[in-house]
C-alpha cells in the first residue's frame, strides 16, 4: 500500500479471499467499516497509531488471521472488529486503548490469553463471548463494570481476577465450565455487585 494513503474507506477490500499479506502505512488515518472483512488468508496485520477507532467489522471473518498488534495511539476497538477470526492466537494491544466495544473478539476460538491494559475504562457486551480456548482472565482496575455475556461461553477460562467496585451483569460468565479460580478482593472501603446469573 503506498505511503500516501490517508483513508480505507467502507468495503475496501472486503471479501478479498486471496490477499494474504498488507502493510498499512503510518500515513493512514482511518480505517473504515468492513474494510477487510472476510479476506481469510492474511495471516498477520499491525494496525498503526494514528488510526484511532478500529471500526465495525473491519478484519471480521479474517479466518487465517493468527497475530495482531495494536499500536499505541489507537484509543477504540469498535463492534466486531475481529469477530469470528477462528486462528487468532495472539493480540497485543498497547496501553491507549480506552473502549473495547460490543463482540468485539467473539467467537475467537484459538485465542488463549490476552492483556487487558490499564487504559480499558469500557468492555461491551458479548466483547470476548465464544472465545473457548481463553484460560486467563485479569480486568484492571480502571474496568468497574462488566457488560452482560463479556465472558460467556468461554469454556476453557480457568481464572479470573476482577478488582474490587466491580458490577457484574446478567450471564457475564455464563457457560464458563471449567472455571477454578473467581478472585475479586474486597477491602474495608470496597463493594462488588454480582448478579444471579452471572455464572
Amino acid at each position: 500500500m503506498l505511503n500516501n494513503v490517508v483513508l480505507i474507506k467502507n468495503y475496501a477490500f472486503h471479501g478479498c479471499k486471496s490477499l494474504i499479506n498488507i502493510i498499512i502505512p503510518d500515513s493512514v488515518y482511518s480505517i473504515e467499516n468492513y474494510a477487510f472483512y472476510g479476506c481469510e488468508s492474511i495471516e498477520k496485520i499491525t494496525i498503526p497509531g494514528r488510526i484511532k477507532t478500529i471500526n465495525k467489522c473491519t478484519f471480521h471473518s479474517c479466518k487465517s488471521l493468527k497475530k495482531v498488534i495494536i499500536e499505541s495511539g489507537i484509543k477504540t476497538i469498535g463492534i466486531l472488529a475481529f469477530a469470528y477470526n477462528n486462528c487468532l492466537e495472539d493480540i497485543i494491544i498497547h496501553n491507549s486503548v480506552e473502549r473495547i466495544d460490543d463482540k468485539a473478539f467473539f467467537g475467537c476460538k484459538s485465542l488463549k490469553k490476552i492483556t487487558i491494559p490499564s487504559s480499558v475504562t469500557w468492555l461491551g457486551e458479548g466483547v470476548f463471548w465464544c472465545c473457548e480456548s481463553l484460560e486467563t482472565i485479569i480486568i484492571p482496575k480502571s474496568i468497574n463494570y462488566i457488560d452482560a455475556r463479556t465472558f460467556a461461553q468461554c469454556k476453557s477460562l480457568k481464572n479470573i481476577t476482577i478488582a474490587d467496585g466491580t458490577t457484574i451483569d446478567d450471564g457475564a460468565f455464563w457457560g464458563c465450565s471449567s472455571l477454578e479460580h473467581f478472585t475479586m478482593p474486597i477491602d474495608n472501603h470496597g463493594s462488588a455487585s454480582i448478579s444471579r446469573s452471572t455464572f
